[in-house]
């Protein structure tokens, strides 16, 4: 894993870029993916979805949480508007 040196640049013509470039080569043959936004930015067609951000809340719960508790505090977020009282959503995410 190297600093990109282009990304100084980048940082300096947009503050938002965060750009990324990914070398992989296998069996004798180079992939590259090359990035200017993260994903999950909103300025970009690279906006996280609803799924993108259960599924990463679900994957950083999972080491502290039960699966029970996770579904719970995931039905909870999803409608949080529709809440009277965030206590539930609380008991669902601490230990």
């Amino acid at each position: 894993m190297h600093v990109n040196p282009a990304s100084l640049e980048a940082k300096r013509k947009d503050p938002r870029s965060w750009l990324a470039r990914v070398e992989v080569t296998a069996k004798g043959k180079t992939y590259v993916e090359k990035r200017m936004y993260a994903k999950g930015t909103s300025l970009t067609d690279l906006k996280a979805t609803d799924e993108d951000l259960v599924e990463k809340f679900r994957d950083n719960a999972s080491t502290l949480l039960t699966q029970d508790k996770i579904d719970k505090a995931v039905k909870c977020l999803l409608e949080l508007e529709k809440l009277d009282d965030i206590s539930g959503l609380i008991n669902y995410i601490t230990l």
